[in-house]
């Protein structure tokens, strides 16, 4: 007896060894027939995938593999024998009957691969697997009408909208039948309001097709005014604002504030976002209708500096000079000025009213900030921002101080008091990559611009590794001229003058330097960029002629340089804009499109070359 005992034992301890090396075995088969299929060996793949089945022939993922091999050497017959061989052991898996059909539909007989899968789902009528694992073998075999009729019966069965309606919505996307789409999403919205989200994001997937915005919008006007439910409305405005139609959009979050009684919070959400997108008429609109309707809220300081920005906003879009907006640089022209005087009287009543730090701050930034760019009254805009750096501020405006005092600085001269704030501005925590992105550049260009290089060098290679940064090129270019020049520090420097005194709109004293540069053939690269630089001052100061004289002879040449490309640009811009001379602009436009394909400047030419085929004159 005790021998028999022993035996049992020792039995029990060898047996889960023999099945671990028969599972190694099976899983070093598979890997074989794997290798063999992805070589092209499909009669050996298929050997071991016979012999496993026989081994576990429960095995789901081996019928697959081997069903996969049949039909890829159109053994069709085979494949079904295997399928329904299965079948008979499992006839409840609806992914046999998925394969089976999948197989008919291969051959050609659709109606045949319809009726097994037909099959399939009356056998397991109430199981909401069951509709969509039939639905993804017909998406397979790209039968998207089945599909969407057997989710469609899914939906009916289970009465389970979230988990048939993403699928059905996407599949009528698919073939473009964006009304129904449209339906099917506006049905999951009725029950599941939460689901606005994400209801947009997957109407997101084919809302940038043509006429599909405005189906969806018919549909779901149609839904809300059977329902009146309020989702419908955030969905309407969010499909208006994507057809950038904010005042119709405005007009619906202003009838569900009034429907809800919410308190004028989701249209100040609404205005802050239509401001970011640069319609100040709707956002001013509805700026005023708080101002209006909710006298008592939290908000009010904050929706009335919204409306003055607003203000603020329209009346430097109707300043904008387009047809000077093609120059890269501008004159001082304070023309206008005076046209800002209400505006900073609302802001510094503004900061009268409300004992709000940040109400208050924000007027006087703004104030400042007009001083600074539109009046050209750097002392005014300076003392300003020097009363506000006494003041508790939001990080947001910190940053804004500090860039406004150092362009102040650069405008006065003072170059050690303007990189001592850009050296500032990028140890400060959290801020706006582009904000710390412009604090590297400029810290680097104002070393530049005192002459001292090697420095300049060591700021500059650390922007230009990083190539997503927004002064990346800028910073290679800069580097290229100081490298290429370093040994004649004497002529650098003199460039770099003339490039501060771009920077402080000093374009007389700037084009005489840049002129002298140009005017030395002996300068390799430094001469070109001169040219250039010459080019644009004579541009801002209207002296078209010599500015064209000096563009065409920079890019003509028979050996092109660095700069060739951007020459043709500006010479076309300034050929349509200035000379009003369509013809010659469009030679130069096409020149450059045919010698420089691979240019940054190619996509542009070839939208200006629209524009003046269409006679529309404007800026791009």
């Amino acid at each position: 007896m005790r021998i028999f005992l022993f035996i049992i034992f020792v039995l029990m301890l060898i047996r889960p060894d023999v099945s671990a090396q028969n599972e190694l075995l099976i899983n070093n088969k598979i890997s074989l027939a794997k290798r063999y299929e992805q070589s092209g060996d499909l009669e050996k793949a298929k050997k071991i995938y016979n012999d496993i089945i026989k081994e576990q022939p429960w095995n789901f993922e081996i019928v697959k593999s081997l069903n996969d091999i049949f039909l890829k050497l159109k053994e069709y017959d085979n494949s079904i024998i295997l399928i329904e061989e299965k079948i008979k052991l499992n006839p409840t898996d609806p992914n046999l009957y998925g394969l089976l059909g999948s197989t008919y539909a291969t051959m050609g007989e659709n109606q045949k691969a319809t009726e097994i899968w037909d099959k399939a789902i009356e056998i397991n009528k109430s199981s909401m697997v069951t509709y969509r694992v039939i639905a993804d073998y017909a998406i397979q075999k790209r039968d998207f009408n089945k599909a969407i009729e057997i989710l469609k019966k899914g939906l009916d069965a289970t009465n389970e909208p979230m988990i048939f309606s993403y699928d059905l919505g996407n599949l009528y996307s698919i073939t473009m039948e964006f009304e129904e789409a449209a339906k099917v999403y506006c049905d999951l919205l009725f029950s599941n309001p939460e689901q606005l989200a994400s209801i947009q994001s997957r109407m997101n997937r084919y809302l940038t097709h043509a006429n599909s915005v405005k189906a969806t919008i018919d549909v779901t006007l149609d839904y809300y005014e059977k329902s009146r439910k309020t989702q419908y409305l955030d969905l309407l405005s969010y499909l208006y604002m994507r057809e950038q139609n904010y005042s119709k959009a405005l007009d619906l979050m202003i009838q569900k504030d009034k429907a809800l009684d919410n308190n004028g919070i989701s249209i100040f959400n609404f205005a802050k976002s239509v401001f970011a997108e640069g319609d100040f008429n709707t956002s001013s609109k509805a700026y005023m209708f708080l101002i209006n309707n909710y006298k008592n809220s939290s908000f009010l300081p904050d929706a009335e500096l919204g409306y003055i920005r607003s203000a603020e906003e329209k009346l430097n879009s109707e300043q904008i000079d387009s047809s000077n907006a093609w120059k890269p640089f501008l004159e001082n022209d304070t023309a206008g000025s005076y046209k800002y005087s209400k505006i900073i009287k609302d802001y510094e009543n503004l900061a009268e009213n409300y004992f709000n730090d940040n109400i208050i701050a924000s007027a006087k930034m703004r104030i400042g900030i007009i001083k600074l760019t539109i009046f050209k009254d750097y002392n005014e805009a300076g003392r300003i921002f020097s009363d506000l750096q006494k003041s508790r501020l939001a990080p947001i405006l910190i940053v804004q101080l500090m860039q406004n005092l150092a362009q102040i600085s650069i405008q006065k001269n003072n170059l050690s008091e303007a990189q001592t704030i850009y050296n500032r501005l990028k140890e400060i925590p959290a801020s706006d990559p582009s904000v710390k992105s412009l604090a590297n550049f400029m810290s680097a260009k104002i070393l530049f611009w005192t002459g001292n290089f090697p420095k300049a060098l060591i700021e500059l290679k650390d922007i230009s590794q990083n190539l997503s940064d927004n002064f990346a090129n800028d910073a290679i270019e800069l580097s290229i001229i100081i490298n290429t020049m370093k040994q004649d520090s004497l002529n650098l420097l003199n460039y770099a003058k003339g490039d501060l005194l771009s920077a402080q709109n000093n374009f007389n004293g700037a084009s005489e330097i840049f002129k002298k540069l140009a005017d030395n053939k002996n300068l390799i690269l430094l001469n070109d960029i001169s040219k250039y630089k010459f080019a644009q001052m004579e541009i801002a100061l209207n002296k078209y002629n010599s500015a064209i004289s000096a563009l065409e002879e920079l890019s003509s040449g028979e050996i092109k340089n660095v700069y060739s490309d951007k020459a043709l640009y500006l010479l076309g811009n300034t050929y349509l804009y200035a000379l009003n001379n369509y013809e010659k602009g469009q030679e130069v436009f096409q020149n450059l499109l045919d010698t420089f394909p691979n240019s940054l400047y190619f996509d542009k030419s070839r939208q200006m070359l629209n524009i003046i085929n269409k006679g529309i004159k404007q800026t791009i």
